[in-house]
């Protein structure tokens, strides 16, 4: 992507952050022009891509491909996203039998988009932040509808938004 477009921020995360209930198709096309949410999963629309610390590396390989993610979010019995792992995290362990706590990287170390950044955005701004990120995906969080901590309202993934934009997203 040119440098028409500057990258959104993106902070780490803090503390806990709920999954808000969920039914959004990515465009078939898209432009860098477009605001940002026309590229966003919107977890209000989808139900997220989640998976239990306890859950060993097959069941989560196994949701990535029925989901089409490369990114699962780790949640604890209460709904409740603890961390996140990528797809590569899941090749290559030598652990008799790894869970997905072996490989997930804890929520505060998380990098996410605020909300309220990414209503200001246009799908450009999400590549060029992509683009500076070491992660492939990119989460989004909105301060709680109870007022009290964070929701993850929805993700960007490089691979969802590569084809209809018609651009390759290099994450460093």
């Amino acid at each position: 992507m040119n440098n028409t477009f500057a990258p959104i921020s993106s902070t780490r995360m803090v503390s806990q952050a709920r999954i808000p209930n969920a039914g959004h198709a990515i465009l078939s096309r898209l432009s860098a022009y477009q605001p940002a949410t026309d590229a966003m999963i919107d977890f209000r629309r989808v139900p997220p891509p989640t998976v239990s610390a306890c859950a060993d590396f097959e069941t989560a390989q196994l949701r990535m491909i029925e989901r089409g993610v490369q990114l699962l979010l780790v949640v604890d019995e209460r709904n409740m996203v603890t961390g996140a792992v990528m797809a590569d995290a899941l090749s290559g362990r030598g652990h008799v039998k790894p869970v997905v706590r072996d490989a997930m990287i804890p929520f505060s170390g998380l990098e996410v988009m605020q909300m309220r950044n990414v209503l200001c955005s246009q799908v450009g701004n999400i590549v060029s932040a992509l683009e500076r990120s070491q992660w492939p995906c990119a989460l989004v969080v909105e301060i709680a509808d109870d007022g009290r901590g964070f929701a993850v309202r929805g993700m960007f993934c490089a691979e969802q938004i590569e084809a209809p934009l018609g651009v390759c997203v290099n994450s460093q």
